[in-house]
């Protein structure tokens, strides 16, 4: 069996956190779904190094990694994918998407019920409403 780890990035800037949309179908999501800026850790690198790399490459973002948050498996196609989700703080940049994604937006944890995105992300930034204490 295949094992994929890796790591997803809810950023937090202002009291907002920042999702990307999926411009193409992946073996995660839809085109066109809401997600958290994240992907695979390469072989031999550390998971913190990895999500600051990752959110780099997808955003053109530099973050701080505050901590891990929750982590997170599933078997599917005898592929075992394990993803560590961290709690990060913007330091500086503009977003500048990679191609994997069309558009982004910064919502307001205060908007939180508002919005239309995933349970999981959902999930997520309750958990960072808890630490940050917005």
């Amino acid at each position: 069996m295949e094992v994929q780890i890796g790591t997803t990035a809810l950023i937090v800037k202002d009291k907002s956190f920042l999702v990307i949309k999926r411009a193409m179908q992946d073996e995660i999501g839809k085109e066109g779904s809401w997600t958290l800026p994240g992907g695979r850790i390469e072989v031999y690198e550390d998971p913190n190094k990895s999500v600051l790399r990752e959110v780099k490459e997808e955003t053109g973002l530099d973050v701080k990694v505050i901590k891990p948050i929750f982590v997170w498996s599933i078997k599917k196609d005898e592929v075992w994918r394990i993803v560590i989700h961290y709690l990060c703080e913007y330091k500086k940049g503009k977003v500048k998407l990679s191609k994997e994604h069309s558009e982004f937006a910064w919502i307001k944890f205060k908007d939180l019920k508002k919005v239309k995105l995933e349970k999981w992300i959902k999930e997520k930034a309750k958990i960072a409403m808890k630490e940050i204490k917005t």
